[in-house]
């Protein structure tokens, strides 16, 4: 429908002005830095006025498997974080998420109302 086609425009909307920011090679929070799936969850978040469009605000990101985690996290000399955040598997299986086309195929609306 027309409301969520205009969502998503805003949302592609804000997220292109962020080009040229950093990558958050450490996952931290937008909007100083971003990585792949926190740039769409933070345009949708800026384009609804609403913390929690796609993913719960309260999510914990997941170090699994753990020891490529503290590994990765130990060569930036930092230790594993306890923060929120979002990921790809959790945008893809988020309630509030269909899709439009798989494999060429239409399916559906990109996103559901009232999700």
């Amino acid at each position: 429908d027309a409301r969520v086609r205009a969502l998503g425009d805003a949302a592609a909307q804000f997220a292109r002005t962020q080009a040229g920011k950093p990558y958050a090679n450490d996952f931290g929070p937008p909007p100083r830095e971003f990585y792949c799936s926190s740039l769409v969850d933070y345009s949708y978040q800026r384009a609804s006025g609403d913390a929690r469009v796609l993913v719960p605000d309260d999510f914990r990101l997941l170090w699994v498997p753990l020891d490529f985690w503290e590994d990765y996290y130990r060569q930036m000399g930092q230790p594993l974080p306890n923060t929120t955040g979002s990921n790809p598997t959790l945008l893809l299986h988020s309630p509030a998420i269909s899709f439009t086309r798989l494999h060429g195929e239409r399916v559906g609306d990109t996103i559901r109302e009232g999700a």
